[in-house]
């Protein structure tokens, strides 16, 4: 059960190519953990040893088949089924070490009714763990899944957790194999739970090794590297003859979590110190070979070309020779991208090599991952591969799904969970009640300093809307003053020319007519531009006295001279242009002081953060009544900002605050460089 990763850089959202190796050593322990019987003398006993010996001392597949099956066939004479069901785990191991699953499935078969009749729960969870193993082999997820919870299930009631830990990391296994990264993390984490203390290195090394793949497939390469050196540690307490195998695919995981992050250089120093010991090219050759690989795509992502090729090409012959159809696909499209740059035909041909080889063996994932290089090598095809990609990649999704929800399905409709749940709270139960009461109590507080805490806000949004009242009865009343100031100096400056300078020119006027008598031509000419002049004077004085009686009723309305202060503060005091539009059927004496208070204030808010931020060389405002609904319009030619974010300024939120406390709505419209315009839509209550 345990994982390595070839990495490949040219397929970035099918993460890895998943190669597994199904390593029996979890298996053996188990079958080492059952007590031996004692000797028993029955006859048939004889042949049962004799063909099991014969098992252990040939080295040829086919001969140590017929002997095993020889050795089950044995066992009908035996009448002790205690003996029986001791020779039937060895006779099954021996079928599952061979490859020989349907031998396998059928002794292990026979143990889970042997064991059922005798009613040994211990044996009935193991000969559960073996048919699960069988179906996990022959692809059979669900029932694989099904009989690990069973398993799982006797185990939590027998409380034996050291072989409950050994069904998590199968069943985290399992997971893995089928990308339910999250729950093959979430068994692990189970697994080792249980495993604390535990000087199980093997187990240890499994679960850490487990949460490190998960981790990467999930792009936490940090963690992922943490625990593969989890892993590596513990390899020093496995058995000698183990050692050197696992502690060399720690070291290859290490080297492609860093490769992940492209740490090319650390990945290289993981990946040179997995080959140190020559062995490793000698007994395992696959593990070379892909090792080899990744250091020579290490080198070839640095532009380190030291024994470039030959490495690529070195991995791809040891595949060939031990027909490793899988790696060969990824050795055909790591040499591919290594032509990529300067030898097309090689790389197109490299990748339809490992196309081809992709679409024989009907491997998805890298069918998927050869589809993605020669879509980039080969220009010309590179439609017509890409639809098949898209293709092939949607019903591998739907497929990853529908496994993930049967996964699901087979785990409700158990009662494992509930059954964990009911032992642990057995063995915890105090504990429960005391963390429960501390939690319950926590939660209570807090919801009491929660409530205070809304109540102080609401106080304080009551306080903060009275000191808006008053501020904005002190802005009319110092309006008013004013406005009553200028208007009195008006009339006054009215009346002093209606009555005062008009009466004048007019008698003025009156006595230049009457020197019309005087009868020279140079009299009559220049009475006569006088008048003229005196007319146009009058004229000008009459219309400077009813400009002034206009502008009074202009003005009377205060809210839009407080509205004119604003926009006149904001041209005196800033080089942007602005352009208003008012709409003069909006009757302000009639509309609720808190709706012009706050529509006076989002103004407000809005030119400042026009001012701070905009850049901007030209405003439009407009505001007009429309359907019982005010609208302001507030749009500039500024830079502009990025709606997407998901924090706003405290302009923009005090803005949008405002305009829902007052049952209005606000649309704000921005892009980079193009400027951006707010539009915001009140209730005219009352008007």
């Amino acid at each position: 059960m345990v994982f390595f990763y070839d990495y490949i850089s040219t397929f970035d959202k099918i993460l890895f190519v998943k190669q597994t190796f199904i390593v029996t050593i979890l298996f053996v322990i188990i079958l080492a953990s059952c007590s031996d019987s004692p000797p028993v003398n029955e006859e048939g006993i004889d042949d049962v040893r004799r063909h099991l010996d014969s098992v252990a001392s040939s080295t040829i597949d086919k001969d140590r088949d017929i002997h095993n099956n020889e050795a089950y066939e044995a066992l009908a004479n035996l009448s002790n089924d205690t003996l029986k069901k001791k020779y039937l785990f060895q006779i099954a191991t021996n079928f599952y070490e061979n490859g020989n699953l349907h031998g396998f499935r059928k002794s292990s078969s026979s143990l889970f009714k042997l064991a059922s009749k005798l009613k040994d729960t211990a044996d009935i969870a193991r000969s559960q763990i073996y048919l699960a193993e069988y179906y996990k082999n022959v692809g059979v997820l669900d029932s694989a899944f099904h009989y690990y919870l069973k398993a799982e299930k006797l185990l939590l009631n027998k409380k034996d957790f050291n072989s409950l830990a050994d069904v998590y990391l199968r069943k985290a296994d399992l997971q893995a194999v089928e990308s339910d990264f999250f729950g093959s993390e979430k068994s692990a984490l189970e697994a080792l739970a249980l495993l604390r203390g535990s000087s199980d290195a093997a187990k240890l090394f499994t679960g850490y090794n487990l949460i490190g793949i998960s981790s990467n497939e999930f792009g936490d390469y940090l963690k992922a590297v943490e625990y593969f050196t989890k892993s590596l540690a513990v390899t020093d307490k496995l058995p000698p003859e183990d050692r050197l195998y696992f502690r060399t695919i720690s070291l290859n995981n290490i080297g492609n979590a860093y490769q992940r992050m492209e740490n090319f250089r650390e990945a290289i120093r993981y990946f040179e110190s997995a080959l140190t010991d020559n062995k490793v090219e000698s007994e395992y050759p696959d593990l070379y070979a892909t090792i080899l690989d990744n250091m020579a795509y290490s080198r070839f992502k640095i532009r380190d070309a030291r024994d470039l090729p030959s490495l690529f090409y070195k991995s791809l012959r040891i595949r060939t020779e031990l027909n490793l159809q899988s790696k060969l696909v990824l050795s055909n499209i790591h040499l591919s991208e290594y032509y990529e740059g300067f030898n097309k035909d090689s790389a197109i041909y490299f990748a339809k090599a490992a196309l081809n080889l992709a679409r024989i063996e009907n491997f998805p994932l890298d069918v998927l991952t050869a589809l993605q290089q020669i879509s980039k090598v080969d220009s010309m095809n590179s439609g017509k591969y890409a639809l098949e990609y898209i293709v092939i990649n949607d019903s591998l999704h739907q497929k990853e799904r529908k496994l993930k929800d049967r996964f699901a399905r087979i785990q409700y409709e158990t009662d494992e969970i509930s059954q964990q749940r009911n032992q642990l709270e057995e063995q915890n139960r105090n504990l429960v009640y005391y963390f429960g009461a501390t939690l319950l109590i926590g939660l209570l507080l807090f919801v009491i300093r929660n409530q205070r805490a809304r109540n102080r806000e609401l106080l304080l949004k009551q306080a903060q809307q009275n000191a808006n009242e008053d501020i904005y009865n002190l802005m009319i009343s110092q309006q008013n003053q004013i406005e009553e100031g200028r208007i009195r100096e008006k009339k006054r400056i009215a009346k002093e020319l209606h009555d005062g300078v008009l009466g004048r020119l007019f008698g003025t006027r009156l006595n230049l007519d009457s020197l019309n008598h005087v009868t020279s031509d140079d009299a009559v000419l220049k009475r006569n531009n006088y008048l003229k002049e005196l007319k146009l004077i009058e004229q000008d004085i009459r219309e400077i006295s009813h400009d002034l009686n206009r502008e009074k009723y202009v003005l009377i309305n205060n809210f839009i001279a407080i509205l004119n202060n604003l926009i006149e503060e904001q041209r005196v005091s800033h080089l942007t242009k602005v352009d208003v539009e008012m709409d003069p059927e909006i009757k302000w004496e009639s509309i609720n002081n808190t709706i012009k208070i706050n529509l006076y204030r989002i103004l407000q808010e809005g030119l400042q953060n026009i001012n701070k931020y905009a850049k901007a060389k030209r405003v439009n405002i407009s505001i007009i009544l429309s359907e019982g609904k005010i609208t302001l319009v507030l749009a500039d030619d500024g830079i502009g900002f990025n709606l997407g974010a998901k924090k706003k300024g405290i302009g923009i939120n005090n803005m949008i605050t405002r305009t829902h406390e007052l049952g209005g709505t606000i649309d704000i419209k921005s892009k980079r460089d193009r400027g951006t315009k707010i539009i915001i839509s009140l209730p005219a209550k009352g008007s």
